[in-house]
């Protein structure tokens, strides 16, 4: 067995601990070596397959949705210079879907409706119990959606999530949500990776679609003097590099800006 350590798991903010860890093994062989970088690394990361999910016929979407709110990105993970990065794919996700067609209101000017309806409505939390009043919460969530149309004109939200997810690897290959490269030499099983996450609701708060973009693996596989084992990608090296945030934007996107 081959255990490397838990740095990586500083990397992330994770939400549940009972995910198992990366695997791999040789082909051929009975020789396996797990990653257990600990259960608080693996926790946040979900099997995702690349097939979109609609809810409703794409065509019914580029009928209804002209114009959409984009939310602020949220990334899961802790990387280095985090806001120049979440601006770098905003603009990006702006920029492909206007060329799609679709006008575009910024994450600020959806946030600022959101801030107003929640200050004049007094908040959704019970002052008693500190919990969330769900029928307030409804309430305010409708009232806001309204304003997001009146306001800023959209007809849907978009939301964006960078996220931690496990990724299938074998014949030399790494394969999810879109990307694919070369991996692992001659062995298989699977490890961490990132994936963008995008949603679209319409103006019921009725989600329409689920798309996904992967972005780049967590680690690599390296040759040590008897086993090989997992490297950690440096943090300086997650979300850096331009090409493969673009590419994964495009994927997870694509259902929206092909027509």
């Amino acid at each position: 067995m081959l255990y490397a350590g838990g740095d990586l798991a500083k990397l992330l903010r994770c939400y549940s601990r009972d995910y198992p860890a990366g695997r791999m093994k040789r082909r051929g062989r009975h020789t396996i070596a797990i990653l257990a970088v600990s259960t608080t690394f693996v926790a946040c990361m979900r099997m995702i397959p690349y097939s979109p999910k609609l809810s409703v016929p794409i065509e019914t979407i580029h009928q209804r949705i002209h114009k959409v709110c984009l939310e602020p990105l949220r990334i899961n993970v802790r990387i280095d210079d985090v806001e120049s990065r979440r601006q770098s794919f905003e603009g990006q996700m702006e920029e492909q879907l206007r060329r799609a067609g679709f006008e575009v209101a910024p994450g600020e000017a959806l946030e600022e409706v959101r801030r107003r309806v929640r200050a004049e409505e007094g908040g959704f939390y019970n002052p008693h119990t500190g919990r969330r009043d769900e029928d307030r919460y409804r309430l305010i969530q409708r009232r806001e959606l309204d304003e997001v149309h009146r306001v800023l004109g959209c007809d849907g939200v978009l939301t964006a999530a960078i996220v931690a997810v496990t990724a299938p690897f074998g014949k030399g290959q790494i394969r999810w949500d879109g990307y694919s490269a070369g991996y692992g030499g001659e062995y298989q099983g699977w490890t961490g990776a990132l994936s963008l996450h995008v949603r679209l609701y319409d103006l019921s708060g009725d989600e329409m679609l689920f798309s996904a973009g992967g972005i780049q693996p967590l680690s690599s596989v390296r040759r040590g003097s008897f086993e090989s084992y997992f490297e950690h990608a440096d943090p300086s090296d997650l979300l850096a590099n331009e090409y493969t945030n673009l590419r994964a934007i495009h994927f997870a996107l694509q259902p929206l800006i092909s027509r």
